[in-house]
């Protein structure tokens, strides 16, 4: 398989942005605590269930049901419309905006793990603060 592709099919673009922004949050928190994660519904999972299992619930919600079931909601509606080959359609443009974002907030994470042992501590917590309980 192409690495390319990753980039090319909006379905593998937004399975592995969510796929690095899980991975990414379960090793974060697990290291540094509940109270980096900013998501309020994701901290309460992972303080219900464990870390890893809470997000694996967060993820199946609202990964894999609002951004994958959505992209094929909108496949559906594209290929209702005829427009499902186009460049720009639907579907593509809610599967690449979603990915996008959830492949930016991988990053920001991975980025809080390398600069962790980087950063003076008081620089660090205004770069990424705990959140309230």
């Amino acid at each position: 398989m192409d690495y390319l592709e990753i980039v090319r099919n909006p379905y593998l673009f937004a399975t592995s942005s969510i796929a690095l922004d899980t991975i990414t949050t379960g090793v974060y928190v697990s290291l540094y605590g509940y109270r980096k994660e900013w998501n309020r519904r994701t901290r309460e999972l992972m303080k219900q269930h464990g870390v890893w299992k809470g997000l694996a619930i967060q993820t199946l919600k609202g990964g894999v049901g609002v951004i994958l079931g959505g992209g094929i909601l909108f496949f559906l509606v594209d290929n209702a419309l005829g427009i499902e080959n186009e460049p720009y359609n639907i579907h593509k443009i809610w599967l690449y905006g979603w990915g996008g974002l959830s492949g930016l907030a991988g990053v920001g994470n991975f980025l809080a793990l390398i600069l962790r042992p980087i950063l003076p501590e008081k620089m660090y917590n205004v770069l990424f603060p705990d959140y309230p309980e």
